[in-house]
């Protein structure tokens, strides 16, 4: 997994429990970010818009522009480190698999996994 389209809704309880998910999965070593300050929150249609921007993300084989992450660079102690997109890191080669995370009311939830193919 190169890139980690973070559920990102900025809720403490979310945030805990995503953060603590992907650092037990990948540590602090995978791209994260989440685009929803670019849509934000379109409840039922989050996770499809989400899942095309990840795909757009596996469309090219050059330099890709991650989505940079926006937060006040106060770290929080209570959430486990993550790798979030910056100004300084959003240019990436070659991002051959992406993780896509959707979280929803009632227990909808989803990491939808997706990679670039190869003919």
């Amino acid at each position: 997994v190169n890139y980690i389209n973070l559920h990102g809704t900025g809720t403490e309880q979310n945030d805990l429990m995503e953060s603590k998910a992907v650092n037990r999965l990948f540590g602090n070593k995978v791209l994260c970010s989440s685009t929803k300050p670019l849509t934000g929150h379109c409840l039922g249609a989050s996770g499809a818009i989400e899942a095309g921007l990840c795909w757009l993300l596996l469309q090219t084989d050059h330099c890709n522009g991650l989505p940079a992450h926006p937060w006040d660079t106060e770290v929080d102690e209570k959430i486990e480190p993550i790798s979030l997109v910056s100004e300084d890191n959003q240019c990436v080669a070659d991002i051959r698999c992406v993780l896509s995370n959707s979280f929803a009311f009632g227990g909808s939830n989803i990491s939808l996994l997706m990679e670039k193919s190869f003919e």
